[in-house]
């Protein structure tokens, strides 16, 4: 198991590949990104090179699943992110199924989500790439989300059952929406592709909230998981982005 830092909420404000070398600095190996739309990829494959650091994880950037005409777009977004992980060396893509669709019954739209995923799994096996399907809180963060519940992601993977298609088990998300979560964790952890991580509430560094995450992730380590652990929090005022990640880069590795 191994940290992972996501720039765009650890370094949040601040220029993206700038923080790539502060990452650097700060002895991160590997970080997290969210859309590639809106950044510079050359310039951010440049400070890569540079640094040696690694992206674990990047947002896929099409998040629109649970229609119809969604989940038919759905394969060709996959594929035009492909192109562009694979100029940053990225092998795991992050999607949602994005908003739930007003008047139409949750049972249509997540057969819509599995037909999506289906047709991007050959896409992704070509490639080479996993993609990770992310269930987000409705209570504080994302309240027009379709996909919140873990368990329900956990039915839509076993549904495509495809090795390149897994989840990304937000353990700030889930402890807002279901709690319990090393419960949930250790029965699908054979699905899970990568993990984030933020302290619940606040969404600030992981110590001093209602999670003990040396814990959670000590038990995460110990059931053999060997993927990354994105650090996904918001600095708390006044407190410098590597006081808050630092010590689990020394206990886990970047």
């Amino acid at each position: 198991m191994r940290i992972s830092i996501c720039v765009n909420s650890v370094y949040a404000g601040r220029d993206f590949v700038e923080s790539i070398y502060a990452c650097a600095a700060a002895g991160v190996k590997a970080i997290d990104m969210w859309s590639w739309r809106d950044q510079d990829m050359e310039a951010v494959g440049r400070a890569l090179a540079q640094t040696g650091i690694q992206i674990a994880a990047m947002s896929a950037g099409c998040s629109k699943m649970v229609t119809p005409k969604d989940s038919a777009a759905f394969a060709g977004g996959i594929r035009e992110a492909i192109a562009v992980a694979d100029r940053v060396g990225c092998k795991t893509l992050i999607a949602g199924p994005g908003d739930a669709a007003c008047g139409l019954s949750r049972g249509y739209q997540h057969d819509n989500i599995v037909s999506a995923l289906k047709a991007a799994a050959p896409i992704l096996a070509d490639a080479g790439k996993t993609l990770v399907l992310e269930p987000l809180n409705t209570a504080v963060d994302h309240p027009k989300a379709y996909l919140w519940s873990s368990d329900e992601a956990y039915d839509i993977l076993n549904e495509v059952d495809q090795p390149h298609i897994k989840m990304l088990y937000d353990i700030y998300h889930q402890q807002i929406m279901e709690g319990d979560v090393l419960t949930h964790i250790q029965r699908m952890l054979g699905r899970i592709g990568h993990f984030h991580a933020a302290g619940v509430p606040g969404r600030h560094e992981l110590d001093g909230g209602e999670l003990n995450y040396t814990a959670v992730l000590d038990a995460i380590r110990q059931a053999g998981y060997a993927g990354f652990v994105g650090l996904e929090y918001y600095p708390s005022e006044g407190t410098a982005p590597e006081e808050g990640f630092t010590p689990y880069l020394q206990r886990y590795g970047g």
